[in-house]
């Protein structure tokens, strides 16, 4: 079972303060890539702590109120079209906490 040692990462990096003071685009959007994402089976615990952490609307926001989280996942594989269900993801993300966005693409990172 992944999830456990996902969810003990995530708040032990928020706990020794890692995500404390991430740096924002112009439009106070916190950015966060996931390259070689594959289905990205990690994205409902991951945006779960994402929006808990920086929008205030869901959680503390002790990282700093962001204007919201904007996730880019990469894979050299089009997992949309291998049963990873990424087009299903980006809306589930975008209805479930307001404010965070995630965009996959397949993208040759060698060559991008």
């Amino acid at each position: 079972e992944w999830r456990g040692p996902y969810e003990a990462m995530l708040q032990h990096l928020a706990a020794i303060g890692w995500l404390e003071g991430l740096p924002t685009d112009e439009h106070g959007l916190l950015r966060v890539a996931m390259p070689f994402c594959g289905s990205n089976q990690e994205l409902p615990v991951l945006t779960e702590v994402l929006a808990q952490q920086f929008l205030p609307t869901f959680g503390r926001a002790v990282g700093g109120a962001f204007t919201g989280v904007h996730i880019l996942g990469s894979d050299i594989v089009n997992w949309d079209t291998k049963g990873g269900y990424w087009r299903q993801k980006e809306k589930w993300a975008s209805r479930r906490f307001p404010g965070v966005q995630v965009q996959y693409q397949q993208l040759d990172l060698g060559r991008e």
